[in-house]
């Protein structure tokens, strides 16, 4: 009989997530390859102000069982989902294999007495609810580590430790090349909306101002998961939480994808962008450095520098042989990056 293999979630998961994406693209693959596969999410974890959420929510989504993701993403129902009031062992089931996939739940299993295998999904830096010295400490734990970026093993072997690469793999089935690159029109923009400050999508907007002051005639579209932003200084189009039908038909309808973040794990819409045709124009992180490649698949910008973002989108609007050369270099690269490989390489570490 094949190992049980349990996922520890930082919180409940009904919402739309890249990380959470990647790990369910991971358990839904090892249960139909086989092995039982539990997730499990907690009410709490360490932060006073989680503590008194968690108590207003989890009598709610305890009863309601709408902590899944099943409204949108397409999880294995095989595979079993438990809300719990917190990660402390005694709440968990019994597995033969836990992975944390945050640096909280990581402080959790290293504390775990059962005889099993631990690992450390580590999918960013992720400095924002613990401060960047715990996030250190946290690499330090005697959990094995997985990694989907070269820079983070960097990091990770800064404090000390060592890291397996697999860097993600993408969804080839529902994310296509559908209108011919060179059949785009060149106005057509597209960019991810959201509140995370670290997407810097103030810097987008405020590029494509510019280049919508030159080119009247821009037609820009946004997706995201918050609803319509507004106070935006130019008419756009948006889709809110689009199903995977309309958003490949949402890439295709574009020629050029544009992202502005400070910082990155190894970011899923400009490489789903890249999948579709979309020539992409990014700032110079080491989120992008996998598959944005400058001057080749993608034109670079400095973090926080709008205008020369808006300059790199220009450059490609007037340039149909140098948008063309860009989007096809990025089609044929991203392609590297299959499922299949990613998976093979995850349960082989898992097995080890």
């Amino acid at each position: 009989m094949k190992e049980t293999i349990t996922f520890l979630l930082p919180c409940r998961a009904n919402f739309p997530s890249g990380g959470f994406k990647i790990i369910f693209e991971y358990a839904n693959r090892l249960s139909e390859d086989g092995f039982k596969v539990n997730i499990v999410m907690p009410a709490i974890l360490y932060t006073f102000r989680n503590k008194i959420a968690g108590l207003l929510r989890y009598p709610y989504y305890s009863i309601s069982k709408r902590y899944v993701p099943y409204l949108w993403f397409n999880l294995n129902r095989n595979i079993d989902c438990y809300y719990v009031w917190s990660l402390e062992e005694r709440n968990v089931i019994q597995s033969d294999i836990y992975i944390a996939t945050s640096v909280e739940t990581s402080y959790f299993l290293v504390r775990y007495k059962k005889i099993c295998k631990k690992f450390y999904f580590i999918q960013d830096f992720e400095a924002w609810d613990m401060t960047a010295g715990q996030v250190m400490k946290s690499y330090q734990f005697p959990l094995k580590k997985i990694t989907i970026a070269p820079w983070l093993v960097r990091k990770i072997c800064d404090a000390g430790s060592n890291a397996v690469l697999i860097p993600n793999g993408f969804d080839f089935s529902s994310f296509s090349l559908v209108v011919p690159i060179e059949k785009r029109k060149k106005y057509s923009i597209l960019m991810l909306y959201h509140k995370d400050d670290r997407k810097r999508c103030v810097d987008s907007i405020r590029a494509l101002k510019i280049v919508k002051e030159k080119y009247p005639e821009l037609e820009i579209t946004m997706f995201g998961v918050p609803p319509k932003p507004r106070n935006i200084p130019f008419n756009f189009t948006y889709y809110r939480r689009p199903d995977k039908k309309n958003h490949n038909m949402i890439y295709n309808n574009a020629a050029i994808f544009v992202a502005a973040s400070k910082a990155e794990g190894m970011a899923l819409p400009p490489a789903e962008a890249m999948q579709c045709g979309c020539a992409l124009c990014c700032t110079d992180i080491d989120g992008f450095s996998l598959y944005a490649k400058k001057n080749i698949t993608a034109l670079l910008s400095p973090v926080y520098d709008y205008e020369a973002l808006a300059s790199n989108i220009i450059t490609l609007i007037e340039n149909d042989k140098k948008r063309i050369e860009i989007a096809t270099n990025g089609y044929q690269l991203i392609k590297e990056f299959t499922w299949n490989k990613a998976y093979n390489d995850f349960k082989k570490t898992l097995l080890k």
